[in-house]
């Protein structure tokens, strides 16, 4: 991250949010935060990545469950982004889980101490997690009427040192040719996680 120059902390997040979303938009069609309103998202992936272990570069894989709800108050509920990371040396690793609320637009801090934002980019919810070194932004494109979504998620790396460093289970690991190889994406009317939904 750039080195500190005034503000807080999330306002320069934010500002390097705004440059990273301006770099990736693209004239596509897409749908308003009301449209997408009172809607619940669960997105189950499979991604493939390269893992730096010691001097090598090895194959690792994750599945990953994220369920979000986006509140009519413009709030993004996400109750559990629960992965299961088989890495290069044989371990199968937990990460995730819990409750986040965030409001559109803003950003907030998790438990890891990673800054996290959501937005609507190009009329897709558009989620930004600053990691140890460069960004992970998930995309979630829903259809309100068919009650439908694609989703994709991309690793950029740190503009300063080039790399992409997570700590995703806990240990800082860098990886490299992040990819979403399959995913499903399914969406309902209404709060179908929980009862809190302001």
């Amino acid at each position: 991250m750039p080195a500190h120059t005034g503000g807080s902390p999330r306002r320069v997040f934010w500002g390097l949010i705004t440059s990273l979303l301006l770099s990736l938009a693209a004239p596509v069609q897409g749908e308003t935060l009301e449209q997408i309103e009172g809607l619940s998202v669960k997105v189950d992936s499979h991604v493939q990545f390269m893992a730096l272990i010691g001097q090598s570069w090895r194959p690792a894989t994750a599945e990953a469950s994220t369920h979000l709800y986006i509140s009519t108050k413009g709030n993004v509920f996400q109750y559990s982004r629960k992965a299961s990371v088989h890495s290069p040396t044989g371990e199968e690793l937990q990460a995730g889980g819990g409750r986040r609320i965030t409001a559109i637009d803003k950003a907030a801090e998790t438990k890891s101490g990673q800054l996290i934002a959501w937005t609507m980019t190009n009329g897709h919810l558009t989620g930004i997690t600053k990691l140890i070194h460069g960004y992970a932004v998930t995309t979630i494109a829903i259809d309100p009427m068919r009650l439908t979504c694609t989703f994709d998620r991309q690793h950029q790396p740190d503009p300063q040192t080039g790399t992409i460093v997570t700590n995703t289970t806990g240990q800082p690991v860098q990886i490299e040719a992040y990819k979403v190889t399959s995913y499903s994406c399914d969406v309902k009317k209404g709060n179908v996680f929980a009862s809190d939904s302001e």
